[in-house]
């Protein structure tokens, strides 16, 4: 399995669960610091999902969302906590297109497009000279959409068959560009 990626913008995409943040993860802990970023993760009490955190790849944290946060825009039973996307989140795609390390953003989906400024930050380095690996969600957003059909990216669909192999391919291509 090979990919074009003559385009500087990677985007992985793919159902819930299928391991999009599994490949991008082993990805930037292969990478080190030439990446920089941040990426979500399942919080959960007692063994039920009670939210998603934030965590930067330089080891900044905070809470991207949860069930008992009372102010924010909501998705299902999770409140969203704009704050930390902006503090933790836009402020480490800026250093990472700052200091011209590969940009990790593990997610562009729901939760992260209620902030204004994630959705500039993510134009501006997708913008950038920087190398860019993503994951999308799937399925139509207009601003997911417009980001998929732009000319510098190329769009990986992550499948069961598909998500073992993927890493290894990434970092070759990444790491001899």
């Amino acid at each position: 399995m090979s990919l074009d990626l003559s385009k500087k913008n990677l985007i992985l995409t793919g159902p819930p669960k299928v391991g999009k943040t599994t490949v991008i993860m082993a990805v930037s802990n292969v990478l080190g610091e030439r990446a920089d970023g941040f990426y979500t993760k399942e919080l959960r009490e007692r063994g039920r999902r009670k939210g998603f955190l934030l965590l930067s790849l330089r080891g900044e944290e905070g809470l991207l969302a949860h069930v008992d946060l009372k102010h924010g825009p909501r998705v299902g039973k999770y409140t969203v906590n704009i704050d930390d996307m902006e503090s933790i989140g836009v402020n480490a795609l800026r250093r990472a297109k700052k200091e011209g390390a590969i940009v990790i953003i593990d997610e562009i989906g729901r939760m992260e497009l209620f902030s204004e400024a994630f959705k500039r930050e993510v134009i501006r380095v997708l913008d950038s000279p920087s190398r860019v690996l993503a994951t999308i969600r799937e399925g139509e957003e207009p601003f997911c959409d417009s980001i998929k059909e732009r000319g510098d990216v190329v769009v990986v669909r992550v499948t069961e068959g598909n998500r073992n192999a993927l890493p290894e391919i990434i970092i070759n291509e990444l790491l001899e560009a």
